[in-house]
This record gives structure tokens, sequence and C-alpha cells, in this order.
């Protein structure tokens, strides 16, 4: 009898471990032909995820800002090349969305994803993601009050659009 329960046993196992890998089977062919389709469950979850690294990184850069000013008797930085001596990574003058790879801290200004307005105008924009970064979605945007805010394309274009001719001044 005892020898019975234990092939009972280990049929139970085997049927078991069939299970399990059928399930993982099913999920990873589940998982493939959503990233082959495109569904957007996933891919929703990684863009938005992309989103906040980028306005990370602005809100980190406009943290260096801060400390250059700070160091500099409250003068600006005159590009984001200035902010090497603050930083402690290149990695926070490349957008993950991008794909490029962080550069040296010698040149960031020549690869950096991020582009530094010196002297900002009406609109308070001190350094934006480029545009192209987001698969047009979109750009994360730091003011000069290193507040930090992601725009829809349609917003970032309307931000950043001349002021009309005759209109007043904010």
């Amino acid at each position: 009898m005892r020898n019975g329960a234990k092939r009972i046993e280990q049929a139970a196992r085997r049927r078991n471990r069939v299970a399990v890998n059928a399930l993982s089977a099913l999920a990873t062919m589940l998982l493939l032909a959503a990233g082959l389709c495109g569904c957007s469950g996933a891919g929703g979850a990684r863009d938005r995820a992309l989103q906040v690294a980028c306005l990370s990184n602005l809100r980190q850069i406009g943290v260096l800002i801060e400390m250059y000013r700070a160091e500099n008797n409250g003068e600006t930085p005159p590009s984001l090349q200035a902010l090497s001596k603050q930083a402690d990574t290149p990695n926070v003058f490349a957008c993950r969305a991008s794909g490029h790879k962080p550069g040296a801290m010698t040149d960031i200004d020549t690869w950096t994803d991020y582009v530094y307005v010196a002297e900002p105008g009406d609109n308070q924009v001190r350094a934006y993601c480029r545009p192209g970064n987001h698969k047009d979605q979109g750009t994360a945007v730091l003011f000069t009050d290193c507040t930090v805010r992601w725009c829809t394309a349609a917003e970032f274009q309307t931000l950043m659009a001349p002021p009309a001719e005759g209109a007043p001044a904010e």
C-alpha cells in the first residue's frame, strides 16, 4: 500500500509540474503576442515610467542649477556643462526614452538630451527634454522655480511659442 500512495503522490507532482509549465508557456506567449500587437497595456506603463524618469532628471538638473547659483553668487550657469562639477554621474543628462547612452562629463553639451535655456523668457522655461525623445507624446519641462511638469506636444508648442505682437507681457 505504501508504494501505491507514493506513486499517486509522484503522479500528482508530475501533473502539477506540467500544469505550471503549461501556464508559464501560455503567459510567455501572451506577453509576446501583446508586444507584437503593440497592445498599450504594457507599453503605456513603460512610456509613463520613462516620462517619470525624465521628470526626475530635470528635477535633479534644477537642483544642480540651484547648487551652482549658491556657489557663484546667484549667477546662473551658462550651460549644462557648467553643472558637471556638481553632478555625480552623467546619467542625469541623458533621457532614458531617447535610448542614447550618457557621454563623458567633459562634453555634456555635445550629447545631452536636454535643452538648457540660459536666459528664460516670459514662459520661465529653464530646460526641457528634446520633444522627439518621447515619440512626440510630449516633453518634460523644468521651470525657473525648479518645478517640473509633463507637457503634451500641443501644450509644449503653445508654451514655447513667441508672444504675439502687441500682446501684454505676463
